[in-house]
């Protein structure tokens, strides 16, 4: 009569289970990467000295002229641009406004490059506000944003930084590139950079600074997934091998 193996099933079940809450990490760590958030309140705004950069970085130093990128926003959203000369170098003068069309699309991708949603090149005129020697002037940002599609439909994304003086005939917005890689550029007057100024460093607190992403990360519960599903794999392996070796 053949002997009749006998022995724990516990280490198969273990496996199972490791495997299937590894996939379902997976799956979900997918999902929260490739879906948008519910509207209301998106998007990140960041500064960049050349236009044409969809990294999503901030520069608080940059020169003259400088690009405003948008990542994240709701479909619809348009965003209205308040310039203002910021301490040490201005007393909230107003610099300049403008309207951008930020809302091509929803908003998957948050404030990663996939969450692109156009840039827009600026140059302010500083007529009359004396520059820092290092820094040269500062300037906060107020974005506005009017969302109608959203639960938040208006709210606003701040960022202070540091811009080189210029020699410029009239303020003037150069460029304006949207997701879809269509490019207006407008020229009026000339616009010369001065001569480069020194020092480094981040910008100083007062409503700007980096804004948060209000988006999920995903990347860590796919890890765990990964990570899962290559442990119950290698038991189970293993598992085969002992039975193989014991029969």
């Amino acid at each position: 009569m053949p002997a009749v193996r006998t022995g724990s099933r516990f280490p198969l079940i273990a496996m199972a289970v490791t495997l299937m809450a590894g996939l379902l990490l997976l799956l979900l760590g997918n999902t929260a990467f490739a879906a948008p958030n519910p509207p209301g309140n998106n998007g990140t705004v960041k500064i960049h000295k050349m236009p044409l950069d969809s990294n999503p970085w901030n520069q608080p130093h940059v020169g003259c002229p400088f690009t405003v990128t948008f990542f994240g926003f709701d479909e619809g959203d348009v965003a209205t641009v308040i310039f203002t000369a910021w301490a040490p170098t201005g007393k909230g003068a107003l610099l300049l406004t403008d309207t951008v069309d930020i809302g091509a699309d929803d908003n998957s991708g948050g404030g990663s490059p996939a969450g692109f949603d156009g840039e827009k090149t600026y140059t302010l005129d500083f007529d009359g506000i004396v520059p820092q020697e290092q820094q040269g002037f500062h300037v906060k940002l107020n974005v506005a944003v009017t969302s109608p599609g959203s639960k938040t439909p208006k709210f606003n994304k701040y960022k202070v930084f540091w811009a080189q003086p210029c020699v410029s005939e009239s303020s003037t917005t150069t460029s304006t590139t949207t997701p879809g890689g269509s490019t207006t550029t407008t020229e009026s007057g000339g616009t010369l950079p001065a001569s480069s100024l020194g020092g480094s460093g981040s910008s100083a607190a007062g409503g700007g600074g980096a804004l948060p992403f209000s988006g999920s990360n995903s990347l860590p519960m796919m890890v765990a997934g990964l990570a899962l599903l290559a442990l119950g794999a290698a038991s189970l392996v293993a598992s085969r091998r002992h039975s193989k070796s014991g029969a």
